[in-house]
């Protein structure tokens, strides 16, 4: 059954931290790509709007540097699963979400995101740690899901990652509306900060063990 795929993820999972590691990275993971998918925009008419800039003028701009974000995604994927296939999947994993936290906390500080002398930079950085935290993570869950229960595992890691995107997108409009339209980059930034540190903490503890 679907409990039973689920209870036997858990298990596994508290027998292999690594394996609990992507799960975790999972939920950061994927929450980065529907926090910058739902606030990039939202960002640029708050500031566009402030400014008297016209609404068609900021979704064009806006449009633009979010392109640019995504080409950073899609340039960058096939660049680190080279990578990912050449160190430790837990080091990747931190490598990933350090860069995502990096893209995050630059995205956060830019006062003007009309200004191309920081967005530009911002969106190619926080492209490339988006994805490399997206592949790196599931790259981990693969190699650790051991063979006979493999499907349930991927299949909870999948469940921890849709988690994810609704958590963090509610939590990130709140902050949105409490606080100011940067604070949802800044909270991501810390989000995957923390996952950093505990990636840190698993391959410094558990090596390369890998499951069986």
């Amino acid at each position: 059954s679907v409990f039973a795929g689920v209870s036997d993820a858990l298990k596994e999972a508290r027998k292999n931290p690594r394996l609990m590691l992507s799960f975790v990275a999972a939920f950061a993971a994927r929450g980065d790509l529907a926090v910058a998918g739902t606030y990039f925009a939202l960002w640029f008419m708050h500031i566009g709007t402030a400014q008297g800039i016209d609404s068609t003028v900021v979704a064009a701009t806006s449009g633009q540097y979010f392109g640019l974000l995504n080409l950073s995604i899609m340039l960058w994927a096939p660049v680190y699963g080279i990578i990912i296939d050449r160190v430790n999947r837990v080091t990747a994993v931190i490598i990933g979400l350090a860069t995502a936290s990096a893209g995050y906390f630059f995205m956060g500080m830019i006062d003007d995101p009309f200004n191309p002398a920081l967005i530009i930079p911002a969106c190619i950085i926080l492209g490339m740690g988006e994805t490399s935290a997206v592949v790196s993570c599931g790259s981990l869950a693969g190699q650790e899901a051991p063979a006979r229960i493999r499907g349930s595992v991927i299949g909870f890691y999948a469940l921890c990652g849709t988690f994810g995107i609704l958590t963090l997108s509610f939590i990130c409009g709140t902050i949105f509306d409490a606080f100011s339209p940067t604070a949802p980059f800044i909270f991501m930034g810390i989000v995957n900060l923390a996952v950093v540190l505990l990636a840190v903490f698993v391959r410094l503890r558990y090596g390369d063990t890998v499951s069986t």
